[in-house]
């Protein structure tokens, strides 16, 4: 219970439902998924035998997967980088994540490909599922972003809002650029290799 995302990561509350013990936890995992699938390894390790403070403590230290909704900290602002790749599910988790952060939210990506005939409509779905997550998007590429921004627009997004640029290097430079302090930016796709720098 009490669940919280933010650039620690995410923090809540796990309690033993059969003692009603407490302890509180902290780990640099994001998304629902994530902490499900922690909360099943808690259950695990509990029924193991080990104390909540032990148990809290292995969570405080599990770390993400590169590139899979990986906090990471750029010039000042909060990047969730999960440029590794893109699906409909993820990207729509990814975004929900991004939605959960306090500040100024940017979402950065190409959008999704090799989804085959079904490439416009769910990058489209995920325009629309987008606007209710981000207070900004920067879409990178040329054609393939179309039904993206459609989907954003169609889902009442500002397009002042959204900028489009051809390359990374140029959507770093936008994100650098924005004015608003608090700034948290998702890469969400294919665009790793600034964040490695």
């Amino acid at each position: 219970k009490n669940v919280a995302c933010g650039p620690w990561g995410t923090r809540f509350t796990l309690t033993d439902v059969q003692t009603g013990e407490e302890a509180s936890c902290q780990t640099r995992l994001l998304g629902e998924h994530s902490i499900s699938n922690l909360l099943l390894c808690c259950t695990a390790a509990r029924a193991l035998g080990m104390t909540l403070q032990e148990i809290a403590l292995g969570v405080s230290r599990c770390q993400p997967v590169e590139h899979r909704l990986e906090l990471k900290t750029y010039k000042g602002m909060v990047l969730i980088d999960d440029a590794f790749n893109a699906n409909p599910s993820g990207a729509a988790a990814a975004c929900d994540v991004l939605a959960q952060m306090p500040g100024w939210r940017m979402l950065v990506t190409p959008g999704m490909i090799d989804l085959g005939t079904q490439q416009e409509t769910l990058n489209h779905a995920l325009g629309m599922h987008a606007a209710s997550c981000a207070d900004r998007v920067i879409l990178v590429g040329a054609q393939q972003v179309a039904p993206l921004r459609q989907g954003l627009l169609d889902a009442g997004f500002d397009a002042q809002m959204i900028t489009q640029v051809m390359t990374t290097k140029e959507a770093f430079a936008c994100i650098e650029d924005d004015g608003h302090e608090d700034k948290v930016a998702l890469i969400e796709n294919d665009v790793p290799e600034v964040l490695n720098h």
